[in-house]
């Protein structure tokens, strides 16, 4: 592979790049340069520009150009998540070799939510959930509950609980 390829490959990989380059698309579809011309000059193809276009026409006030989340839209708000972390907190037990009382399961994480909120989540979306809300894999070791606790006094603080 020639150094030329390697780079457009890496370039293309670049979400801040990919962005400016439907900038840069859509100032010249908006200057009237045709879809064939636009994907020539910055390297795509012509489905792109075309669906490029399409966003464009969608997107008229905002800025269409930037990347949109991929997937559903989160059925828990983030203030729903930040009473889910206070209850998890709230009666949370160390692990402890004396005592044998249990502390939460996904399982058990999963029936707090839909009892709670009435939202029903697969084991592997709550932990995805808790994973990318509290910053680390779900665990139930000390330093997760660490990071729970630090995002609850964050938002205590912030007066929004």
């Amino acid at each position: 592979m020639s150094q030329g390829t390697l780079k457009k490959r890496s370039y293309r990989r670049e979400l801040d790049e990919l962005a400016q380059r439907r900038r840069e698309a859509m100032t010249l579809l908006e200057e009237g340069m045709a879809q064939s011309d636009v994907a020539r000059e910055i390297g795509v193809s012509r489905q792109t520009v075309s669906r490029w276009a399409k966003l464009m026409a969608g997107y008229p006030d905002e800025q269409p150009w930037r990347r949109r989340p991929l997937g559903r839209p989160a059925r828990l708000s983030s203030e729903q998540k930040i009473e889910l972390l206070r209850e998890l907190l709230a009666h949370y037990h160390p692990p402890s070799r004396a005592k044998r009382e249990r502390s939460w399961s996904l399982q058990t994480v999963a029936r707090l939510i839909e009892a709670r909120f009435g939202v029903s989540y697969s084991l592997g979306q709550v932990s995805t959930m808790l994973n990318e809300f509290v910053g680390l894999p779900w665990s139930r070791g000390r330093y997760f509950w660490v990071k729970v606790r630090e995002l609850v006094s964050v938002e205590e603080e912030k007066g929004r609980l």
